[in-house]
Order: structure tokens, then C-alpha cells, then sequence
């Protein structure tokens, strides 16, 4: 199992109390990574009732602790490992939520009137975006991992990526793909995680030789590390690559906007460069970026928001102050996830949207 091979050696420093999103917001050493590992070091499943049950869950599982540990403890893991232990103290909201989260729910999720309260309908980000058929011949070709919120509730976010990667010459292939399985995987259901990995890997066994490009950092690190494939590209890093990204500038041009930077936090806590976010934007004439000194957490954390509400909301603040976003900037990031948090603040973009938006005016 996930996690089981982690001895506890937490040295009870309290460096990750400074990058906790939780922590910041709650001030109590429960919710901190280091109370957190106290309890479990501790705790049996009896000894849970004596004291919240939800100090496992009220975690965003953000990697900010474990990419700061000074014991280097694979944290997460040890989390994800005794959520599966302790699963039935999840939230009631979470384990409905998760219950029906198969292929389509998010399809469904504007109509169930449980989330609106959590998720506002009319905070969610439209976008008319109409794009023309790419009339180029398309050389290459690539594999589109789209993730849920991409695939059924922004469903733009994919369309302009493949907008995108068409007209950088890319035939886009998208396989019938289901939930990449996090959202199991955090709520300590390890057999539907495993059973949405063995679904999907078979899928991604058939185009191994070709590169698969993810719209959701999350998604990118569940099939690098608990699927084990390495043919996996986040969109912004894929756009780097300098043959995309020469191309990307040229049709560009330049644009005059005022934008601030978002990066998630499985992307600057789990990649090893996750400045490929800054530079698709910094590297536009014209364009005038802001990027925090310190990235703070958005507050989604997928079901974190929906159990959560009240602590998710306290997290979208600061981050949304720390962005500058209430100056009229508007913010870019590449997480869908985030997208939908921020979209309840400010005016913001997914990476592949913003992109397509300009990129249409400069090539009608």
C-alpha cells in the first residue's frame, strides 16, 4: 500500500508550519503537517473519537510540507496511506461526492443543487470561444490527457488546447480517458484508484510511443507517480519545448494585457522545473506579468472546497490578495482546478484558454 513503507522520523521542526495553507488560516497544531504526523504516530483507530476525526482531511495533500521537510519524509504518501486506513471518517459531503465521481459526474455537477453552495454556478468561468478549422496539413501527433474539470465542466480548457496544438502542426488524439483516480486516491479509496489506473494505463499502453500532454497538473503527477509512465507532459512544459515555443511567439506577436500568474501547487511542489508556466507568458511582447514572490495556495484542493468550504474560502483570499487580482489584473494559471477556485474572485484564465484567445485574434 501507498505509504506503508514510511518510518516516521519527523524531527518536529516546524518548517512546514510557514508553508501550510491550513495551518495559516486554522493556527492550530492539529492541522499543522507536524500535528498531523504526531497523531498518527500515535493513534489507533479506537483512540480517533476521542479527538477530531477530520484532522486527516481537512488537508489540501498541496505537497508544500513535504517539499520543504528538512527530514525529506515523503508526506503525502504517509497521508494518502492513513486516509485509506481511516476512511470512514471522511466528510459525509466527501464520500457522496466520491461515490458518484465516475466518468460524466462532473457533467452532472452543475445540476446537483448540493454543490452550489460550495461551488457557486455563476462563479464558473464561460468562455465563447469558437475556434476554425486548423487548414494545415498536422505532422505530428500527440496523446491529450484533458482531467475532469477539463473534460466535462470547462470543457474549453481542451478545446483550446487542441486549438492550440493544431495550429503548432499537431494532430491532438484524445483517447476515451476516465478520472485519473487522485481524487480516490486522496479520499483513501485505493481500490477505485487502482481500478481507474489499470483502465486508463491500458489506454496509455497503446500510445506509448507517442508524447501525452496533461491540462492538469495533479493529473500530470498521478500518471508519472503512482502510474509510473515518463512519456508525460504538463501543456506548458510541451509548449516550451523551443521548436512549439518559437512558433508560439511568432504567431503571437504582440499583445498589451496585464496578467498575474497563478502557479498550482502540485506543480511547483511536485516538478523539478515548474517555471514553465512563467516563461509561456513572460516571453510575449508587451505583455506585462506579475508573479508573486511566494505562490500561496488557491484553497481548491478538489473536494477539499466542496467539504470544507469555510477554510477553502479563507485560503482564496489570500491567495487572491497576493495576486494582486483585485487591481483588475487577470490571472492565468494552468490547473483547471484552480481555474474554478480563482473564477469565484477574479478573472481568470486557464493557460491553453488565454493563449487561444489571443492567438485567434492574431490569426483570424
Amino acid at each position: 500500500m501507498i505509504g506503508e513503507e514510511i518510518l516516521f522520523e519527523c524531527l518536529k521542526c516546524g518548517n512546514c508550519l510557514f508553508y501550510c495553507p491550513v495551518y495559516n488560516v486554522e493556527k492550530e497544531e492539529t492541522y499543522s503537517p507536524r500535528g498531523r504526523l504526531s497523531l498518527i504516530e500515535i493513534l489507533n483507530e479506537e483512540d480517533l473519537p476521542l479527538l477530531r476525526k477530520n484532522f486527516l482531511q481537512e488537508c489540501l495533500l498541496c505537497g508544500a510540507c513535504e517539499k520543504n521537510c528538512t527530514g525529506n519524509l515523503k508526506i503525502t504518501d504517509i497521508f494518502i496511506a492513513n486516509r485509506a486506513k481511516f476512511k470512514k471518517d471522511s466528510p459525509a459531503i466527501k464520500k457522496i461526492a466520491l461515490k458518484f465521481f465516475t466518468k460524466g459526474f462532473l457533467n452532472l455537477y452543475k445540476h446537483l443543487f448540493m454543490f452550489v453552495k460550495y461551488v457557486p454556478l455563476s462563479t464558473l468561468p464561460k468562455f465563447n470561444l469558437r475556434f476554425k478549422k486548423i487548414n494545415k496539413k498536422l505532422i505530428n501527433k500527440v496523446v491529450l490527457f484533458p482531467g475532469c474539470v477539463g473534460n466535462y465542466l470547462i470543457t474549453e480548457i481542451k478545446d483550446s488546447a487542441i486549438y492550440v496544438l493544431n495550429l503548432l502542426g499537431y494532430e491532438v488524439i484524445t483517447p476515451n480517458f476516465n478520472c485519473c483516480g487522485f481524487p480516490f486516491l486522496s479520499g483513501g479509496d485505493l481500490e477505485q484508484f487502482e481500478a481507474l489506473k489499470e483502465e486508463n494505463s491500458e489506454i496509455l499502453n497503446q500510445y506509448k510511443d507517442l508524447p501525452v500532454i496533461t491540462l492538469c497538473p495533479t493529473g500530470n503527477h498521478t500518471l508519472k507517480e503512482y502510474y509510473g509512465f515518463n512519456n508525460i507532459f504538463e501543456f506548458a512544459e510541451f509548449l516550451n519545448k523551443e521548436e512549439n515555443y518559437n512558433k508560439v511567439l511568432e504567431k503571437i506577436g504582440e499583445i498589451e494585457d496585464k496578467v498575474s500568474i497563478h502557479i498550482p501547487c502540485h506543480y511547483i511542489n511536485f516538478f523539478e522545473e515548474p517555471q514553465y508556466l512563467r516563461k509561456s507568458l513572460s516571453n510575449i511582447k508587451g505583455i506585462e506579468v506579475f508573479e508573486p514572490e511566494r505562490q500561496m495556495c488557491c484553497g481548491f484542493g478538489g473536494m477539499f472546497s466542496i467539504s470544507y468550504p469555510k477554510v477553502s474560502n479563507k485560503i482564496l483570499e489570500k491567495s487572491i490578495n497576493n495576486l494582486r487580482a483585485k487591481e483588475g489584473r487577470k490571472v492565468v494559471t494552468n490547473c483547471p482546478g484552480c481555474l474554478v477556485q480563482l473564477s469565484r474572485k477574479s478573472k481568470a484564465y486557464h493557460l491553453s484558454i488565454y493563449l487561444a484567445e489571443k492567438l485567434q485574434e492574431k490569426n483570424p
